[in-house]
């Protein structure tokens, strides 16, 4: 069972990548993005076979050989199109699916068993629970922890801020009848100092009049008590995927991608903390695009926009996937490499620069105006006493080193007495 579930799992992680590949192939008709997907569909026609799924065995068949039509029609069917996305959505829910019935039934397993606590379930969240009944906690305990949640239990309502305060909550489940106090009363001091913390009522009241109450004042979901388990986690699992995604898109910007450059300060503040405490090297690269607003000026500002997609899309793409790309300002970017020194993070620029897909990119876009144009400067972290403004200051200034030499090129910060030296040579 749990190998089943591991490849299942697997293929989840795949599904959402494998989509925007696909997409990316009918848009543009990238032979990369098919190779993808292709790669996708023969893992999943292998696992399917492993598992004797067979409906997927024959939706993946059947979206391969669209896949060949379509490749091979001189007119793009737009039917065959629809018939491509169609069956890649019953892929979707089909691995959705089977993985709802494995869980379930390994739940069904867990509870028939003497064996260990979920040592080895993956982390889920936090869960905060607030509610004066004993079992009532005990038992939530129990459905959540199974499933890979870390509870924390609360009887006490006037310890609930303390709580939020010193912990990473995900979500919060509330009754509305409390000590001295009602779940309504506590759901206005969270939203004092937390305004997006899923909230849920668990109450045995049903009365309508409360509830309209408990949403007015900043509940998430209201939920009757006696509760039916799956439906109860369901619902839980649902309104925190909607936070966690919330959180991502609160994050990226929403034209290109990229992070957005209030994550990009949250994001450098931890990892100089981190090296700080291990001594572990990073880098940052100041990247400006040279011909962007004769792009705007010649082509007009749509355009221009699929410019900024196309050249984060393929720099995302030839980094290594512990790198971190954000969006600084129109057509300005910043590159975090983590574990990376200078000289590192200067040859992977340079591969970008003279890979295949980035010069596609900018000529499909905006023609031979726009060819092999941008310029970037890069420093590493120094010392422990290194500042975060410091280091952007030296890699802007790296930038302007290389506009200053002709734009379309990469420049590493030289302190002034290496420059001096460098220049007397």
């Amino acid at each position: 069972m749990e190998i089943r579930q591991s490849l299942i799992h697997r293929l989840i992680m795949k599904k959402d990548e494998q989509f925007s590949n696909l997409i990316q192939y009918c848009l543009y008709g990238k032979n990369k993005n098919l190779n993808n997907v292709e790669s996708f569909l023969r893992t999943l026609n292998k696992f399917s076979k492993v598992l004797d799924f067979k409906s997927l065995v024959n939706i993946s068949n059947e979206l391969k050989e669209c896949l060949i039509l379509y490749k091979n029609s001189s007119n793009k069917d737009k039917n065959l199109l629809f018939k491509i996305l169609e069956l890649y959505s019953d892929i979707y829910s089909e691995v959705e699916k089977l993985d709802t019935e494995l869980f379930d039934i390994s739940i069904d397993d867990e509870n028939n068993s003497e064996g260990s606590k979920y040592s080895n379930l993956v982390h889920k969240g936090n869960i905060l629970v607030v509610d004066d009944d004993v079992m009532v906690l005990d038992l939530l305990e129990k459905i959540f922890s199974k499933r890979g949640y870390d509870i924390i239990l609360c009887s006490n309502p006037f310890h609930v801020i303390k709580i939020i305060k010193e912990n990473r909550i995900d979500l919060a489940i509330l009754d509305l009848v409390l000590p001295e106090t009602d779940g309504c009363d506590v759901i206005e001091l969270i939203r004092k100092i937390d305004s997006r913390l899923p909230i849920i009522i668990l109450s045995g009241s049903t009365d309508t009049e409360n509830k309209i109450r408990a949403f007015r004042i900043g509940a998430d979901d209201y939920i009757a008590k006696p509760f039916e388990e799956k439906e109860l986690v369901a619902r839980v699992e649902r309104t925190i995927t909607r936070h966690m995604n919330f959180k991502i898109s609160s994050i990226e910007d929403g034209l290109t991608g990229a992070y957005v450059k209030s994550y990009f300060w949250r994001k450098m503040k931890e990892i100089n903390k981190t090296y700080r405490r291990n001594q572990k090297i990073f880098s940052l690269a100041f990247i400006d695009m040279d011909c962007f607003k004769n792009i705007n000026d010649t082509y007009g500002h749509l355009i221009g926009d699929e410019v900024l997609k196309c050249f984060v899309w393929t720099l995302r793409s030839s980094l290594r996937f512990t790198d971190y790309v954000f969006r600084f300002g129109g057509d300005e970017f910043v590159i975090l490499f983590p574990e990376t020194n200078e000289e590192q993070a200067y040859n992977i620029l340079e591969r970008f620069r003279n890979s295949i897909d980035y010069d596609k990119c900018m000529k499909s876009n905006a023609g031979i105006v726009c060819e092999g144009a941008f310029s970037a400067g890069i420093t590493e972290v120094k010392n422990v006493y290194d500042k975060i403004e410091d280091i952007i200051k030296r890699a802007d200034i790296a930038l302007y080193k290389a506009k200053m030499q002709g734009k379309n090129k990469t420049c590493i910060y030289e302190t002034p007495s290496a420059l001096m030296e460098n220049n007397s040579l």
